[in-house]
């Protein structure tokens, strides 16, 4: 079955940490992006969360499969929900403020809050 609350380890939160909060390269919010950009296939093709997932999956942070999926399953909302909002700046204010909208599933999934990170443009 799939976790729906607290599925990342420690390990998977020292991860996310280590990677850090803001949107600057690095930072565990712009892996996240990176890696939302291989699950999103085209406008009209969907969004594969198990290719997003994997990417988490990577040595570049090497989370977990429970933990990679509740944030996949972030990355389908925002395909779904967000993506006019999202189209041309992943953390722009717009974006955020769409996306901020699965946070409290998110954190719930996770266990716990992921790394802050603040719009970087109108």
């Amino acid at each position: 079955g799939s976790c729906t609350a607290g599925c990342c380890t420690a390990d998977d939160l020292a991860a996310m940490n280590r990677a850090g909060p803001g949107t600057a390269d690095g930072s565990f919010a712009r892996k996240c992006a990176d890696c939302a950009k291989t699950g999103w296939k085209s406008l009209f093709s969907g969004f594969k969360e198990a290719d997003m997932a994997q990417c988490l999956q990577r040595p570049s942070l090497s989370l977990t499969s429970g933990c990679a999926k509740c944030f996949a399953a972030a990355g389908y909302y925002g395909f779904h929900n967000c993506r006019w909002s999202c189209m041309f700046s992943w953390c722009s204010r717009k974006c955020f403020k769409c996306t901020n909208a699965y946070t409290n599933i998110l954190v719930g999934c996770i266990g716990s809050r992921p790394p802050a990170a603040e719009a970087c443009k109108r």
